[in-house]
């Protein structure tokens, strides 16, 4: 199945006023096809779409959600998409090629033609702006368009737009969004405010010119030497060839390691100093979890068929009863996890997955 929605993007949620955490609905799926789980395990949607995907950045409000359908033209089929509120209900059909979101879930837009726009302002459930563009960006709390004549319209959270007649460009540095443009030759750097107005900002600093920066770059050197050491002293008391160290996806530095057990052939996770993290019986594969950007998390361990998660401090997330259990490519908040008996759904961080009753599991720890 061939998903065109960037995880960052998509989801349709903030046009409904004050959901409850009884309200939040999560997909799951089973014979291939998505409904909606409550947070109270209680299906909301029986399973009916193709596909349904939650908005990760919404994911303890979310309101709305997309779906899909696979529509068929003779021996070719292609797939469509639409939106669901939270209590299953079609709020717009599935009639869309692609829907696209701000990275902040703030405006839903589309593109019924190459070169035109059309973007809503979600928690104003209108469309705020039709426009010819030749390019957009988004970022922060900025999102600009731009005309073949340079032109640059920025939308604004109120849901108002202002029209500025110079090449803008939106920059991040050290987490603060602002935009900058030429005036004369002389380049300078303004927010906008969620009322229009702008708001002078001298030019900033780089990003390595922070102190807290270079002192972190000697801080990580001292680090990964430290936790190299304590690996050597590992392998010496357990052996080299048993040893299978994870390493941390930021600096680049071993955090625990597996030891194979020569006699049995089984495994468990040892922290760096040698203590004993995760010991059960029978497990005979681990995996860690290194997409996206976060830092190292988690680890998924067999035993016979089933899988289970726990955290590198060993802390049991999942016990050993599912078939897959998977990582979102992009960002490592959530997992799509099937359990054994067939249905699949969402656990976020590392806690309690939304499958529905029928899929029979009770207890997760």
């Amino acid at each position: 199945m061939s998903i065109k929605l960037h995880w960052s993007l998509i989801g349709f949620v903030l046009f409904s006023l004050g959901l409850k955490a009884q309200d939040r609905v999560f997909p799951y799926s089973f014979a291939n096809l998505y409904g909606l789980v409550s947070d109270k395990n209680e299906v909301v949607l029986k399973e009916k779409y193709q596909s349904i995907q939650l908005n990760k950045r919404q994911w303890d409000n979310n309101k709305f959600v997309v779906f899909s359908q696979l529509f068929k033209n003779g021996n070719t089929s292609q797939e469509k998409y639409g939106i669901l509120d939270n209590t299953g209900k079609e709020i717009i059909p599935a009639k869309l090629s692609q829907i696209y979101y701000d990275f902040y879930g703030r405006f839903f837009y589309v593109l019924p033609a190459p070169d035109s726009m059309e973007i809503w302002h979600i928690a104003k459930k209108k469309c705020v702006l039709r426009t010819k563009f030749a390019s957009f960006e988004y970022d922060g709390g900025l999102f600009v368009v731009k005309d073949k004549k340079g032109n640059s319209t920025i939308l604004l959270d109120n849901g108002k737009h202002k029209l500025i007649s110079k090449n803008v460009d939106i920059v991040n540095d050290m987490y603060k969004f602002y935009y900058s443009y030429y005036d004369e030759g002389i380049k300078k750097y303004q927010y906008i405010t969620d009322k229009g107005k702008p708001a002078p900002i001298e030019d900033p600093l780089g990003y390595d010119d922070f102190p807290m920066v270079q002192m972190q770059h000697s801080d990580l050197q001292s680090l990964i030497s430290e936790k190299n050491g304590q690996l050597n002293a590992l392998k010496s008391k357990l052996g080299t060839q048993n040893v299978k160290p994870f390493y941390s996806r930021v600096g680049d530095f071993p955090l625990v390691a597996a030891y194979t057990d020569p006699a049995t052939k089984f495994l468990k996770l040892y922290d760096l100093t040698g203590e004993i993290l995760l010991d059960k019986e029978g497990i005979t594969q681990m995996e860690s979890f290194k997409k996206g950007s976060e830092k190292f998390e988690y680890i998924k361990y067999k035993i016979g068929n089933y899988w289970g998660l726990t955290d590198f401090n060993g802390k049991q997330i999942l016990s050993p009863e599912y078939s897959s259990i998977e990582i979102s490519e992009e960002e490592d908040y959530y997992f799509f996890v099937r359990h054994k008996s067939g249905y699949s759904g969402y656990c976020y961080q590392g806690q309690t997955p939304y499958l529905p009753k029928e899929s029979g599991c009770t207890d997760l720890k």
